[in-house]
């Protein structure tokens, strides 16, 4: 479920709650763990599309029970 985006101290937020089992909760949080890492300059682009060959990918999880900052 992702809540309505809000502004708070001039920055937008999203509330991303999301419930399943546990390969599904896990492959979410590597696909937002990834999404994340290129927002923050901690990855490129191009590991996304290296991530959906066969190529093996490390690819970061997001934390679970937690809240994440973008800025």
């Amino acid at each position: 479920v992702c809540e309505k985006p809000f502004v708070r101290n001039n920055v937008e937020f999203c509330v991303m709650k999301i419930y399943g089992q546990s390969f599904m909760l896990h492959q979410i949080r590597k696909m937002i763990g990834i999404i994340l890492a290129v927002i923050r300059g901690m990855a490129t682009e191009e590991v996304i599309y290296k991530a959906l060959t066969n190529e093996k990918v490390n690819i970061p999880r997001a934390p679970g029970n937690f809240n994440i900052t973008i800025i």
